[in-house]
């Protein structure tokens, strides 16, 4: 396996560990006090999660590419 390959998928794998722990801590902190803010927060957090997660992936099989 390529270096750059390692690289992107450990990247991919940080990436979703991250939105997954930051989406448990929005539904931890949900359930003491939930509100219409705190719904669109999680549901924020969630978006932008996949978000990061397909652009590190394109854009890092792209670059692997050429």
């Amino acid at each position: 396996m390529e270096t750059l390959t390692i690289i992107n998928y450990t990247l991919l794998v940080l990436a979703t560990t991250w939105t997954f722990f930051m989406l448990v801590n929005t539904q931890a902190d949900c359930r003491k006090n939930c509100d219409v803010d705190a719904a669109k927060k999680g549901f924020a957090t969630y978006l932008f999660g996949l978000t990061l997660i397909f652009i590190l992936y394109f854009a890092l099989s792209w670059a692997m590419l050429g």
